[in-house]
C-alpha cells in the first residue's frame, strides 16, 4: 500500500484499474490490435467494437511530400501508411483520395487536402514532411485546429 505524507494512513486507498473495473462490472473489449477498452457486458461484442473504431478512433489525414517526387512511389508510401492505420482501427484519408485529378492545379489539390484535414480527427505526417511546403502548411493548420498530431 502506498502512503501519502499529506494524509493519514486510513484515508489512503490504492486500487488497480482492474479492481475498479470489476467493481463496476466492466469487461475488456479489444477494439484494435493495440487498443483494449472497458465496457459493460452487453456491449462486449464485435458490433460495438466496430462502432467504437468508427466514432472514437476517428479519421486520420495522411500528410506526405508529393511535389517533385515520383508519384507512384508517393502513392505506395501513402497506401502503406493507410494500411497500418486501418489495421489499428482508424480510417485513413490520403491526398490521393480527396484530390484524385492529376490535372488539377497545386492550389486545387491543397484546397481539397486542407478541407479533408479539417474534417479529420488527427493528422499523420510521414518522413520528409518538414521539407515540404504543403506538409508544413497542413501541420500548421492541424496544430491551429487542435488536431492530434502523429509522426512517422
Amino acid at each position: 500500500m502506498i502512503q501519502s505524507l499529506n494524509k493519514p494512513k486510513d484515508d489512503v486507498r490504492v486500487e488497480s484499474s482492474v479492481q475498479k473495473a470489476k467493481e463496476k462490472k466492466l469487461y475488456t473489449l479489444r477494439v484494435t490490435n493495440t487498443t483494449v477498452i472497458l465496457v459493460p457486458l452487453h456491449k462486449r461484442n464485435e458490433e460495438y467494437a466496430k462502432e467504437y473504431r468508427k466514432n472514437k478512433m476517428g479519421l486520420i489525414y495522411i500528410s506526405l511530400p508529393i511535389s517533385g517526387k515520383d508519384i507512384e512511389e508517393v502513392k505506395l508510401k501513402a497506401r502503406e501508411a493507410a494500411v497500418l492505420l486501418e489495421e489499428d482501427g482508424h480510417v485513413p484519408i490520403t491526398p490521393f483520395e480527396v484530390s484524385p485529378n492529376p490535372n488539377a492545379t497545386y492550389a486545387e489539390h491543397m484546397g481539397k487536402d486542407i478541407q479533408a484535414l479539417l474534417e479529420c480527427d488527427a493528422a499523420m505526417f510521414l518522413q520528409g514532411w518538414h521539407d515540404s511546403k504543403g506538409c508544413l502548411a497542413e501541420f500548421e493548420i492541424a496544430k491551429i485546429y487542435g488536431k492530434k498530431l502523429i509522426f512517422e
